[in-house]
């Protein structure tokens, strides 16, 4: 037998994700919400290589996000939200080419945002709103060009909004409320 999804949404489970999950290859969907598990995610998350589908939301997850994740080719939707996490985003998400949606709002996310996300041509959807995030909106993010949602709201970004924003034809929602940005809304 095969195992290509896992689900366990909504039930009281208690510990910590087992690494050992990182060997199932098979995997295609990890969903993991609304639970009570705790813990970090585990770097051997970065094996499962057929993963399209990575959602560990609303939990009490804790920790910094593994950069083994950027390895994950396959992966199209993120969503690590709603959990206690900390530290930078990895640079090395900017290598997840398939990635439609990355979601990591209502942590504690610090450091700068990534340009090599500027990379990721697929992505829909960019929500890392209410973190610690630093530093400027990267220029990069206006390469984005199939992003309709863009939410960087409620961090510590800084820096005016770069020029290159006005080149998401497709950006349909865009927040960037309560930071520290300042200058002018671009013309473009």
């Amino acid at each position: 037998t095969i195992i290509d999804q896992l689900i366990f949404s909504q039930i009281d489970l208690n510990g910590t994700l087992a690494s050992s999950l990182g060997e199932i290859n098979t995997l295609t969907v990890l969903e993991v919400t609304t639970t009570s598990l705790s813990g970090s995610i585990p770097r051997t998350f970065g094996n499962m290589t057929a993963l399209q589908n990575l959602f560990l939301a609303n939990n009490n997850l804790s920790g910094s996000l593994p950069s083994s994740l950027g390895e994950l080719g396959s992966l199209t939707g993120l969503v690590v939200a709603y959990n206690n996490m900390t530290g930078p985003l990895p640079a090395s998400f900017g290598n997840l080419t398939s990635l439609q949606s990355l979601a990591v709002e209502d942590n504690s996310l610090s450091g700068s945002l990534p340009s090599s996300l500027g990379g990721l041509g697929n992505l829909t959807s960019l929500v890392v709103a209410y973190n610690k995030m630093t530093g400027p909106l990267p220029a990069s993010f206006g390469s984005l060009a199939s992003l309709q949602l863009l939410d960087v709201g409620e961090n510590s970004l800084s820096g005016s909004l770069p020029s290159s924003l006005g080149w998401l034809s497709k950006l349909t929602s865009f927040a960037a409320n309560f930071n520290q940005m300042t200058g002018t809304i671009p013309a473009s």
